[in-house]
């Protein structure tokens, strides 16, 4: 028997540098010490099932992240909550603990948007930025070229607002994140002339097929 839960949870500034791949084992760890019934995968290398929804890239922080896990036994969600909360290091806070259905598509899958804030951490010239996001978002095609591949960054990016009467100066970013075609943040504030290494970014939220109705979801482009 596979039971799957779901853990909505933020990655805090002591947990801003860790890549995917070490934030995968900080979680083994994690729900080894709490003596969680695992489920483990097929094969000569059993690993435990963890299945993270879109990976959030090195620097940024989480709001509200995504992850499955499977058990093999049923486990109380209150008790499952404390036992994670009292087993994960400084930089992970757990929001929430729910029970999902064992056979729903993977995160991977279901992930069809995310909504970012971006943090501009020098004085930027409001005017200019509002011109820009304005000439970005008239645009019907906007050619760029990602691992020596060419694409559209343009159906990637659902909306751009600037945050009124913020100090410093906020945008509010919402991409299409499916599995197979992602808007990333920094592309686009790229094309708006604001340097990447002068912001903070935070994914607000991941917004899945299942549970929400998403703006625009045909315009996501597949690209290769």
């Amino acid at each position: 028997m596979k039971l799957r839960y779901r853990i909505t949870y933020k990655k805090n500034q002591a947990m801003r540098y860790t890549s995917s791949l070490d934030l995968h084992k900080v979680w083994e760890r994690s729900f080894r010490r709490a003596n969680l019934p695992l489920a483990y995968s097929q094969g000569y290398h059993p690993q435990p099932k963890l299945q993270p929804a879109i990976s959030l890239p090195l620097g940024f922080l989480g709001e509200n992240e995504l992850l499955d896990i499977y058990l093999t036994e049923e486990v109380p969600l209150l008790d499952l909550m404390q036992r994670i909360s009292s087993n994960v290091p400084n930089g992970l806070e757990i929001l929430s603990v729910s029970q999902v259905l064992e056979n729903e598509p993977a995160l991977q899958v279901q992930a069809m948007s995310s909504y970012y804030r971006v943090i501009l951490l020098e004085p930027q010239n409001e005017n200019v930025i509002q011109s820009n996001i304005d000439l970005f978002l008239s645009s019907t095609s906007l050619i760029r070229e990602r691992r020596g591949k060419q694409y559209d960054l343009r159906p990637l990016v659902f909306d751009i607002k600037i945050q009124k009467n913020t100090a410093p100066l906020e945008l509010w970013i919402h991409l299409c994140t499916k599995e197979s075609a992602s808007g990333r943040p920094e592309e686009v504030l790229n094309v708006l002339g604001i340097p990447f290494q002068l912001t903070r970014i935070i994914r607000t939220e991941i917004l899945l097929s299942n549970t929400q109705e998403i703006t625009k979801p045909d315009n996501c482009y597949e690209h290769n």
